[in-house]
């Protein structure tokens, strides 16, 4: 029977992000009419205010950590690369495979560490 895993706490962050350069988080146009536009900024949609999705702030974070750890990327997600530890003995020492995960395709049995 496969082990069950329950969330057991929660931590939040509140911090304040300022852009010291340019910064562009962009949507998907979908498709360019005359006058649209070509690189669309992510909006609220209930305040019309611009926002970085927990996605890439999430992204940036492991980012980081893999630079910090000296971590080399070897998996390619979409147009990028994330280090990935591809054997169980190597996750279980991998400080950020165990906070951020790994694809899908490699399971290594319940792992209770991730950041959502």
């Amino acid at each position: 029977m496969a082990q069950k895993l329950w969330v057991r706490g929660r931590v939040f962050l509140s911090y304040e992000l300022r852009a010291l350069t340019g910064l562009h988080i962009g949507g998907s146009a979908g498709g360019i009419a005359i006058g649209g536009l070509d690189n669309p900024v992510i909006r609220d949609p209930l305040t019309n205010r611009p926002y970085v999705p927990g996605s890439s702030l999430k992204g940036k974070m492991r980012s980081l950590l893999e630079k910090h750890y000296g971590k080399e990327p070897n998996w390619r997600i979409a147009r990028t690369f994330i280090h990935v530890c591809e054997k169980g003995e190597e996750y279980r020492k991998c400080e950020v495979c165990q906070v951020f995960g790994v694809p899908a395709e490699l399971d290594y049995g319940n792992t209770p560490t991730r950041l959502l």
